[in-house]
């Protein structure tokens, strides 16, 4: 999670710390609809279309060191996260308009 200043784009909405996202590159998005639904039904988790072309899915995985102000969300040991908290990419801060 950003800190004002290092992340202009962080919005501080969390959703990089509550969510797991799994591309499951042997199914393809455009897969008989009615099984994804039921597959997805059955994970309790949202399919997602990655650009490649895949299926993917995004699960809830929420980390213990998210912190919860009442209006934002921050990271509490964000100067020692991990290198994949920091290469982290995020569709909202890019201006992404379809990012769940």
């Amino acid at each position: 999670m950003g800190k004002a200043g290092k992340n202009k784009g962080c919005q501080r909405c969390g959703n990089c710390c509550t969510t797991l996202t799994i591309a499951m590159n042997n199914v393809a998005a455009d897969a008989d609809a009615q099984e994804l639904g039921r597959w997805a039904a059955l994970h309790r988790c949202d399919p997602l279309r990655f650009p490649s072309g895949c299926l993917a899915v995004r699960v809830p995985l929420v980390c213990r060191w998210l912190e919860f102000d009442g209006t934002h969300y921050r990271c509490h040991d964000y100067e020692h996260r991990p290198q994949i908290c920091r290469d982290y990419q995020c569709d909202r801060a890019k201006g992404d308009k379809a990012a769940g």
